[in-house]
């Protein structure tokens, strides 16, 4: 059985990704500030309406959470009785969660515009942290040991799909498609039988950003894990492309989330914002 603590944690970082490319649309920065939430909030108040957008209401709940999160310095958790994500800040905060959904509640019956900050500034400062690692500019060797892989595989894995491949914008449709054909649901796109085929429409998509996209592969090593160092774009390959106002975009991360919406040009939607 999936453990849902483990696949919202994995979901969390798309759902933030939905957020600001769908929802905020650069209305104010997602930069997981105390500040954000004031804006956040009132976004959710004006919008929510019971049972209308659960995908508005799941990515306020990603961003809110995962916001109190770091500046609590916690973990998700899944709240297996109420069946939610729910934070459990750092031992400096001292006992308790947080329950995202519990303050967007308070947010739509109060309209206060403050519930959602005051527990923002409630919270005590972080203690010293190390340093974060950078990241490198070089190919890593785990990148490499991939690409290669990925690279190597590539005429079996197509033939085995019996589609021809391009590498074109357009066949990103297609793509989307065999995914949600050979992967439905999520226990399938994670299932250890499909590793081989998921990793490699992962490079494909991947293929076509560099080619179209002017991106470059980009890994970089985080042996602390996401659960403790907060960064969703560890240990998984990405792209990215070169400048201050460029983008990135991890290609598992999307086709896991065209498989959880299960909405048709999920996967061409979010390439989309990557600049031409």
């Amino acid at each position: 059985m999936t453990d849902p603590g483990e696949e919202w944690r994995a979901d969390v970082d798309p759902f933030v990704d939905r957020l600001r490319d769908f929802y905020v649309s650069g209305r104010f920065p997602l930069d997981y500030s105390a500040e954000s939430l004031r804006h956040l909030e009132s976004a959710f108040v004006d919008r929510f309406v019971p049972g209308a957008d659960p995908s508005f209401t799941e990515s306020v709940v990603a961003y809110l959470g995962e916001t109190l999160r770091r500046l609590s310095g916690g973990e998700w958790e899944w709240d297996t009785q109420a069946d939610v994500p729910v934070v459990v800040p750092g031992t400096h905060v001292g006992p308790g969660v947080i329950v995202p959904t519990l303050l967007m509640g308070q947010a739509v019956q109060t309209r206060a515009g403050t519930i959602f900050t005051e527990v923002a500034d409630r919270l005590p400062a972080l203690p010293s942290q190390p340093a974060a690692p950078e990241r490198p500019g070089s190919v890593h060797p785990l990148l490499a040991d991939w690409l290669a892989d990925r690279a190597a595989k590539w005429s079996d894995w197509a033939a085995d799909t019996g589609h021809t491949w391009d590498f074109s914008v357009d066949s990103l449709d297609a793509l989307e498609a065999l995914v949600l054909r050979r992967t439905p649901t999520l226990a399938d796109f994670t299932a250890p039988t499909n590793a081989d085929f998921v990793q490699g429409a992962a490079w494909y998509l991947g293929e076509v950003g560099r080619r179209h996209r002017a991106t470059t592969w980009q890994y970089h090593e985080d042996p602390l894990g996401y659960e403790l160092s907060g960064d969703a774009w560890a240990n998984t390959p990405y792209i990215s492309q070169p400048g201050p106002d460029a983008h990135s975009l991890i290609p598992l991360s999307t086709l896991r989330v065209a498989v959880k919406t299960a909405t048709p040009g999920t996967t061409r939607t979010r390439f989309a914002w990557l600049t031409a």
